[in-house]
């Protein structure tokens, strides 16, 4: 059975449409677009005051790598306000030494495919090539992957980057809870077919209530 259901999101899908910013909250995001879909140096410089000053601690560390980008955020004095050491990682090393790059990014990529595939397949009413709709499916995939019980996951990546040497206890991926162990026909609490496994709730949840209402009825 198709739902051909076409879902009317909230976010405007105006072209003129700069940012999206989440309702405050704990899990707040910011998404920037750019006419060419390639990151600029204004959205480094952005992404620095916005994102990483409001939650890294003065004084700490910054790994980056060799894009060139990166130069005028690092040339603000937001750098010395706040006392950050920043470290930029060898030409050629990113795939081995970046944490996200050698262990997290496939695994993000694994979960996108594996629910693209599935809506495309029975959710015909929401269009993935909407740029309103893929960020309902990233936020969807955020808010799983920021579950309490993937901080040894996380924790990991930078184990296999060679930062840190303490190996994190077994843990089951994002992509294993929340989609390979949902059980065959588990409905979610709304009674609809479930589409996966909140990692919050553990709750199995459907695609309206995990990716077009944004988790609104997991109570974490």
């Amino acid at each position: 059975m198709h739902d051909k259901t076409e879902y009317q999101l909230d976010l405007d899908s105006d072209e003129e449409e700069e940012e999206y910013e989440e309702p405050e909250g704990k899990y707040q995001r910011w998404v920037w677009k750019s006419p060419s879909g390639l990151m600029h140096a204004d959205h480094a410089t952005e992404w620095l005051e916005k994102i990483f000053v409001p939650n890294a601690e003065p004084e700490s560390l910054l790994l980056i790598d060799k894009w060139s980008g990166y130069k005028q955020c690092l040339s603000s004095n937001i750098i010395a306000d706040y006392g950050y050491k920043v470290r930029i990682l060898p030409a050629g090393t990113t795939g081995k030494l970046q944490p996200l790059d050698v262990f997290v990014n496939r695994q993000i990529k694994s979960f996108i495919r594996i629910i693209s595939d599935k809506v495309r397949w029975k959710y015909t009413g929401f269009k993935l090539a909407q740029r309103v709709n893929v960020l309902k499916l990233i936020s969807a995939m955020v808010y799983q992957f920021t579950a309490p019980q993937f901080i040894p996951y996380l924790k990991f990546c930078w184990h296999k980057a060679g930062f840190v040497n303490e190996r994190p206890p077994p843990f089951r991926t994002p992509v294993q809870y929340c989609l390979q162990d949902l059980k065959f026909m588990s409905k979610c609490i709304c009674g609809n077919m479930a589409l996966l496994q909140c990692a919050h709730c553990e709750n199995p949840l459907c695609f309206v209530c995990s990716v077009v209402n944004l988790h609104q009825n997991c109570s974490d």
